[in-house]
């Protein structure tokens, strides 16, 4: 029957919105009602308790707004469903019940933060140190539950001037996730960290691992000092471990038969610190020694470790006291560490210590490292020894220090003599050698030597390149004779061989590389064949040391015009030429041809004969030119005389003799040819 359904009521279940989504479907997704709407029935939905959240779309549920059911704390919705029927108009209501299912949309928030916990460094492992971590979930069921752990920092360094912090990440742990209880899991040390930042992550237990979310904060754990660390003796010099010094040793010494009072002690004075922040005063005392009746002759005060002479002591006695120290916290654990005192009892001092050289003279390459050995003539290490005639050979010797007049030098442990400084230069302006004096000195005493002169020699090292001076520019007469262009010299600051310079031309521009040559030793630059005026070459010499060394410089010359002593010489003395009167203008008569000895250029001209100014001539190429109209019957013979001019102004005379030919002859009528004899030749300027 319409409107009919199987159930008292309608139960239906909605996930909650996914952000602001309305688009998700009930389970099952339409109303268990029978009959067809808006054909066999007619529904209506009435929220009597609250807004509409629902609207029907045919026997389907459709939302209108979001739901929540987190924030709004909503479990389920409650509404009515009005069902009419069409063809009696009965209405049935029918209640209908909508549980809103949870989904994970919501991370765990840690809340009380921030979370911080000081703790000392003696904190056994396992304690529990911090029980406030708390993180709470909006989501319901699985998804709101909680589990915590710690994971790695992000490695960010939180030192500052006072406190070292690490990342708590090893050193703490949580072993109950669902508790977030923090515990101790490593042994900690106040000394090496005082601050841990332990990184806890919530997560929840959403079933689909890919869905769980989580947050994360942070645990501050300051770590505590506490008496953990044994007191140590410090001094300079002293090896350290973990900040501490290890087999401390101090030294002094006395003169036999004389009381001291109060020793000098070295390297510094007896000296112990609580390593403890907590700084707790320190005891001193002595515990053993050899021989046993050390304590006949010192005694140290407990609060400052001075050590004092209470009577004098003879080298038949001794020759020295081993005294182990003991250093002690005045606190309730006691921490306490011993040292070795080394008291030397030396006999009278009668004599001074004396320096002895292995030789006065040194010897080290220039620029040698700091460290670096000198050495005598014989490539030995100087060496500086001390002898000191109050010793014996069984007596226990002083520890000298030494003192030189120089700080470019010093001497070693083992006395031999070491480059102090970098950069000794032995090229001038700089000294090349350096003459000191050294002095040894007791270092428990203020017994010296007498000053001991040393002088050590800087070894050239092939440091320096040759110089080439700037050289002006030079001019060379042409000609085809060897001449001295200039002469070149190069300085180098090396010495010996390695000042030892070789010339060479490296470049001629010009094509000119076969034109000069250069003496390898002297550097005198000298041309070779023939050089014409108004050349110019530009000549790259260089200097080159034997270590390979070099340096160049540009030699610019200029070809001068040379001395002008020969004429220049014509092809023939005498050209006889028929020419048809006929001729037209700007025609070619002849070409005179002339070389010059000196390979000077050559120019030409007319100087007689020419009256009528009928011919020209080219003044570089010699040709002769008809310029006006010939006419046999005006003129029937030219002798034209043409100097040949060089830049020098001689001039060289020969003659032409040009016979014109009527236009209507039989051609060129060379029968009409008669040689004129040879004319003398006629030089002048």
């Amino acid at each position: 029957m319409e409107g009919k359904t199987r159930q008292s009521n309608i139960i239906l279940d909605i996930e909650e919105s996914r952000a602001r989504s309305i688009s998700q479907e009930t389970v099952p997704p339409e109303l268990p009602i029978i009959g067809e709407p808006n054909v066999d029935i007619f529904l209506d939905l009435s929220f009597p308790k609250g807004p509409s959240l629902f609207f029907l779309n045919g026997k389907k549920l459709q939302l209108l707004s979001p739901l929540d059911r987190d924030e709004n704390s909503l479990s389920h919705i409650v509404f009515q469903l009005i069902c009419t029927i069409k063809s009696t108009h009965k209405k049935r209501t029918i209640p209908v019940i909508v549980r809103l299912t949870d989904i994970n949309d919501n991370a765990p928030e840690f809340v009380n933060t921030p979370y911080e916990t000081s703790i000392s460094e003696l904190t056994p492992v396992g304690t529990t140190i911090f029980q406030d971590i708390l993180a709470k979930d909006k989501d319901a069921g699985v998804n709101g539950l909680v589990e915590y752990s710690i994971i790695p920092g992000d490695n960010v360094d939180h030192d500052d001037d006072r406190i070292h912090s690490e990342d708590g990440y090893g050193f703490f742990a949580i072993n109950l996730p669902h508790q977030g209880q923090v515990t101790v899991n490593r042994t900690l040390d106040f000394e090496k960290t005082q601050r841990y930042y332990v990184t806890v992550v919530a997560t929840d237990r959403a079933h689909d691992e890919t869905q769980r979310l989580s947050s994360t904060t942070t645990l501050v754990v300051n770590i505590k000092d506490d008496d953990d660390q044994n007191p140590s003796f410090i001094y300079k010099g002293c090896m350290l471990l973990d900040g501490t010094c290890i087999n401390p040793e101090y030294s002094a010494s006395v003169s036999s038969g004389v009381l001291h009072g109060i020793l000098n002690i070295s390297p510094e004075k007896i000296q112990a610190v609580d390593m403890d922040t907590i700084n707790s005063p320190i005891h001193y005392s002595f515990v053993s020694g050899t021989p046993n009746s050390y304590a006949d002759y010192f005694k140290v005060d407990p609060e400052t470790g001075a050590v004092r002479q209470i009577k004098a002591v003879d080298t038949s006695t001794t020759k020295m006291f081993n005294i182990i120290i003991k250093a002690q916290e005045i606190s309730e654990a006691k921490r306490s560490t011993t040292a070795k005192l080394f008291i030397t009892v030396k006999p009278v001092d009668a004599n001074p210590p004396e320096i002895q050289l292995s030789s006065l003279e040194g010897y080290v390459n220039e620029n040698s490292p700091i460290g670096e050995k000198v050495l005598d003539s014989n490539n030995n290490p100087l060496t500086v020894t001390v002898i000191d005639k109050d010793f014996g050979p069984s007596d226990p010797k002083p520890t000298y220090t030494f003192e030189l007049t120089t700080p470019f030098f010093t001497i070693d442990k083992n006395g031999h003599l070491l480059v102090n400084e970098n950069n000794l230069d032995r090229d001038p302006p700089n000294p090349g050698r350096f003459k000191f004096q050294i002095v040894a000195r007791e270092k428990s005493s203020v017994a010296a030597s007498a000053p001991t002169s040393v002088t050590v020699h800087l070894n050239d090292v092939n440091d320096n390149a040759p110089m080439l001076p700037i050289i002006p520019p030079v001019s060379v007469p042409a000609g085809d004779v060897s001449r001295k262009v200039t002469k070149i010299k190069a300085t180098d600051n090396d010495e010996g061989d390695n000042a030892v310079v070789t010339y060479s031309i490296y470049h001629v521009s010009n094509n000119g590389n076969n034109k000069f040559t250069i003496d390898p030793t002297t550097g005198e630059l000298n041309t070779v064949g023939k050089l014409n005026a108004g050349d110019q070459y530009s000549l790259t010499v260089q200097a080159t040391d034997k270590g390979g060394l070099y340096s160049q410089a540009i030699v610019e010359v200029t070809i001068s015009p040379g001395p002008n002593t020969q004429s220049p010489i014509f092809e023939q003395s005498i050209y006889d030429i028929e020419v048809s009167e006929g001729a037209t203008i700007n025609s070619t008569v002849a070409t005179i041809t002339a070389m010059d000895p000196e390979n000077d250029p050559v120019s030409y001209s007319i100087v007689s004969g020419n009256d009528l100014r009928q011919f020209a001539i080219g003044s570089r190429s010699g040709i002769i030119t008809v310029i006006r109209k010939l006419d046999r019957e005006d003129l029937t013979r030219y002798k034209l005389t043409n100097p040949e001019q060089r830049k020098a102004n001689q001039k060289y005379y020969p003659s032409t003799i040009i016979y014109p030919l009527k236009a209507a002859s039989l051609g060129l009528l060379w029968d009409s040819f008669h040689p004129v004899k040879t004319r003398e030749i006629n030089l002048g300027r």
